[in-house]
């Protein structure tokens, strides 16, 4: 047997492992001849093996907001779980599976107990959606919409004060859940030099944002909004000059 046979191989031996429940009995194909007689103990150590190093993964995905909110304990519990539901899934890269490991946190129980979690999993979540801060290059719409190097999210009215406290190694505001997961409305851009910026902005902006497409303008949509709201009405001035502002940020291309 050559070495990429004995590896393709060992990689069904470990993904055997991780898709059968504990005390089922392994069914090797007739061609795996070097595995196929491998005891129950040692298979039961194979899979502790790889539990342990997807747990481990996992943990080490999660961004450094969020494990200064979750215990170390509640992260190790919540990978393994998640390693068992989710057998075939990967966090390397992080583009492949970081985004659902987050999703699935966010609909967990215990994880909805700690104040501000749910706040800084929506930030998370919008921080994988910027793209690296793209030069200048030739419309392909013919409109401007949200620029890839900015995204939205709905956090909480804390969330200035949240990361600075991650950051500086303080206190959390103190909240309960309740008032943890009041709802703002933020825009979060990647700025040319990779630093990641966030503002609130008006609901009103925010829903012009999220309709933003290329097919029409900003301005189409401020008067589509302001009229599904008339409470915007006398505000529509204002919407038009943040839009403007956004428009001189270059958080709108045309692309």
């Amino acid at each position: 047997m050559n070495l990429a046979d004995f590896q393709a191989q060992w990689l069904d031996l470990l993904m055997a492992v991780q898709e059968n429940p504990p005390g089922q009995a392994f069914v090797f194909d007739a061609q795996t001849t070097i595995f196929g007689d491998i005891s129950e103990a040692k298979i039961t150590a194979i899979a502790q093996m790889v539990e342990q190093g997807k747990v481990s993964v996992l943990c080490g995905a999660l961004p450094k907001n969020l494990t200064s909110l979750l215990p170390s304990v509640m992260q190790t519990a919540l990978a393994q779980r998640y390693t068992r539901a989710f057998p075939q899934s990967t966090v390397i890269p992080a583009s492949q599976g970081v985004k659902d490991w987050l999703l699935w946190l966010i609909g967990q129980k215990e994880v909805q107990q700690i104040p501000f979690a749910q706040a800084i999993l929506a930030y998370e979540l919008a921080v994988l959606r910027l793209c690296f801060h793209q030069l200048p290059r030739m419309p392909v719409l013919r409109h401007k919409k949200l620029a890839p190097w900015a995204s939205l999210c709905v956090s909480t009215p804390y969330l200035n004060d949240i990361l600075n406290a991650i950051k500086q190694d303080q206190p959390l505001p103190e909240a309960n859940v309740l008032e943890a997961n009041r709802r703002q409305g933020w825009l979060l851009y990647r700025c040319p030099n990779n630093e990641i910026k966030h503002i609130s902005i008006h609901w009103g902006v925010y829903e012009i944002l999220e309709l933003l497409e290329g097919e029409h303008s900003w301005v189409y949509y401020l008067e589509q909004v302001c009229k599904r709201y008339p409470d915007l009405l006398p505000q529509q001035e204002m919407l038009g000059q943040w839009l403007t502002w956004l428009e001189e940020k270059n958080l709108l291309s045309y692309y």
